[in-house]
């Protein structure tokens, strides 16, 4: 499968407060994998619309990588984030709530509404 190139993620952690990672515009690979391993982050932010570009290939998170997130991160809480915001998505709420549901892994993963605002 081909991708767009090099990617880069965020974890924030402080003390007496949740540690986050903000994986931004990737795909699961080794990277994400490695930043779990070592950060354990409370919380995981992946942007998850499997959003793509012809000729380029994929350029963030599909059901299957949000899948990998949380089997390699079970501790943590993922949301779902950059649904239905671009025009080149190719994964909306609806499908992945469904794909989710049929994993069992809808418990571990928020996928908020448009504007919805979240507190940890």
């Amino acid at each position: 499968e081909r991708t767009a190139g090099n990617a880069c993620g965020v974890v924030i952690s402080v003390p007496d407060e949740k540690s986050l990672y903000i994986a931004g515009d990737t795909v699961w690979y080794d990277g994400v994998y490695n930043a779990l391993e070592k950060y354990h982050p409370d919380i995981v932010v992946v942007n998850a619309c499997a959003a793509e570009l012809e000729g380029v290939g994929r350029l963030i998170m599909d059901a299957d990588d949000v899948a990998e997130v949380c089997n390699a991160a079970p501790y943590a809480t993922v949301i779902a984030s950059h649904m239905e915001a671009v025009n080149h998505a190719m994964l909306n709420r609806k499908t992945l709530k469904e794909y989710l549901e049929k994993h069992n892994l809808h418990g571990q993963v928020l996928i908020p509404d448009d504007g919805e605002m979240m507190s940890f």
